[in-house]
């Protein structure tokens, strides 16, 4: 177990740096191109973002099939099998790719997509060519997902997730680069395709076979019983990553159907971004510790299992708190010092997202521990629930209360599938797994480190104040140490919460003459 702990700490290592290069990525970038291009511009470049976003569809979950599939083959040493698959894995890559590039041209031909959108800053022209370049980055990251799994497959899942952002480190440079030099949207458009072909599949191609020399790239054609293998999982694994793509660009495209956009959608995007990447760092750790968790399920170890994912939802609950009220209480501050415009933070809409997270998070180490033991249908029909619930909330509320009405839709959404159908369905399918007990500890904890970090942060904010990004950083600082640091220690395992502290006395008693 102490080597397990230790892989999914470098896992969780691995996937905060990737966190800090989308820190700067979904911050420093939107920043700089909010402040060069206005919010007119920025909501249309974000549109076409988000349908270009769309075609990451084209996945289809095979990533983590093939990342799945690998990791059993590992564990029963079979070579051979493991490099069968890659060749299975290469060839449905590539016909996926081919398929919706052919999806994009026959969009394209049939729809006026900037009409549709009403995208009337940007020229009609530049706006296709736009929407064509984003596409083919969108489809060409798609293709490389199921490769970019061997790395899980030879258990060094740390490893593969620094390779895979290089790609994004390279894209958020050469981006903010371009930026310097006043790149208009299209110019922008060709260094995101650039950098997805050159620092992703470049890269990663050229570590793995140095790495691995012992796999060979080439195609094969899958059997037929092969063919029904994978479609017998990715019935669900399709829907399972599918929904989360249309969960995030099926908002900012129906608002824009609805004509909403300018500033209003701006300020729906920032604050979405903002919730986003907490849920992001709570699944980048669920995903850091399921890699080693579904590996000793595998082996049969599942006592440790179901204990550890109870540690890992405790804990995430406890981290969402801690950046919730930041965010809740520091965020008009934040959003004021970062775009330069107080109207973009509405409170309301901040609100609504957080509760979203709030349901969703205790239920994302479950869904990814299912995920990745191959059980994926319990997280697939949660989020068509999901989705269904939300989208239908946005809808029916945005027509009334605009933006705020989305969020609260949305939320709704989150409620409904993460709260009621996933517990449910986790259940029924594993047998071990108990909701109501499970969620009362995850929503104490919660509630509490919540509480804790409110006093803090309130306080904090009354005493300096917030008026520039000195003291911003100061409050910050202050509540990382005097709020989140003690909530983060009283969130872990207690194991290792004792561990700690008994290291931390034996380095005091060490330092005394």
């Amino acid at each position: 177990m102490p080597g397990m702990l230790a892989r999914i700490g470098k896992n969780f290592g691995a996937k905060l740096v990737g966190l800090a290069i989308s820190f700067v990525d979904r911050f420093l970038v939107v920043m700089v191109l909010l402040r060069g291009w206005g919010t007119d511009v920025f909501a249309e470049w974000a549109i076409l973002m988000a349908v270009a976003g769309s075609f990451a569809l084209a996945e289809m979950g095979l990533n983590i099939y093939f990342g799945n599939v690998w990791q059993q083959h590992r564990a029963s040493l079979d070579h051979a099998a493991f490099q069968r698959t890659l060749g299975v894995a290469i060839t449905w890559g590539f016909a996926l790719a081919c398929g919706t590039l052919l999806i994009l041209i026959v969009g394209l031909t049939l729809l006026d997509v900037p009409s549709v959108f009403a995208i009337k800053m940007i020229p009609r022209e530049q706006s296709q060519v736009i929407l064509v370049l984003l596409s083919a980055a969108s489809i060409s990251r798609s293709a490389r997902g199921a490769i970019s799994q061997l790395y899980r497959g030879r258990q060094q899942y740390a490893l593969g997730t620094l390779v895979d952002q290089v790609q994004f480190a390279a894209l958020a440079v050469s981006t903010l680069v371009a930026a310097s030099l006043g790149a208009t949207p299209l110019v922008q458009a060709v260094v995101v395709l650039i950098s997805d072909l050159v620092a992703g599949w470049g890269v990663m191609i050229r570590d793995l076979k140095q790495r691995f020399p012992d796999l060979t790239f080439r195609p094969q054609l899958p059997t037929s019983a092969e063919v029904v293998e994978i479609a017998h999982h990715v019935k669900w694994l399709v829907l399972q990553q599918g929904i989360p793509v249309a969960w995030q660009q099926a908002p900012v495209l129906v608002l824009g159907l609805m004509g909403i956009g300018g500033t209003p959608l701006v300020g729906f995007i920032i604050l979405r971004t903002l919730v986003t990447f907490a849920r992001q760092i709570v699944m980048m750790f669920s995903l850091s510790a399921a890699v080693e968790l579904a590996d000793a399920l595998h082996n049969g170890r599942r006592e440790a299992v179901v204990r550890n994912v109870e540690h890992s939802a405790v804990l995430m609950s406890v981290l969402l708190s801690i950046i919730g009220v930041g965010i809740a209480v520091l965020g008009a501050s934040f959003v004021t010092l970062w775009t330069g415009r107080a109207d973009l933070f509405d409170l309301s809409i901040s609100l609504y997202l957080l509760a979203g997270a709030a349901a969703a998070v205790p239920s994302i180490p479950v869904t990814s521990l299912l995920t990745l033991a191959n059980m994926p249908r319990p997280g697939a029909i949660a989020q068509v629930v999901q989705l269904a619930f939300g989208l239908a909330g946005l809808l029916l509320l945005s027509w009334k209360f605009g933006t705020a009405g989305a969020a609260a839709g949305l939320a709704v959404g989150d409620i409904v599938a993460f709260c009621i159908a996933l517990p449910l369905l986790a259940h029924s399918v594993t047998g071990w797994f108990e909701p109501v007990p499970y969620l009362a500890r995850c929503y104490w904890a919660m509630i509490l480190s919540a509480i804790w970090c409110s006093l803090v942060v309130t306080t904090l904010v009354y005493l300096v104040g917030v008026t520039s990004v000195a003291s911003f950083l100061v409050v910050g600082l202050l509540y990382a140490v005097l709020g989140a640091a003690p909530a983060g220690v009283v969130g872990l395992p207690a194991e290792l919460r004792r561990s700690i502290i008994g290291r931390l006395r034996q380095q005091r008693v060490a330092s005394r003459p």
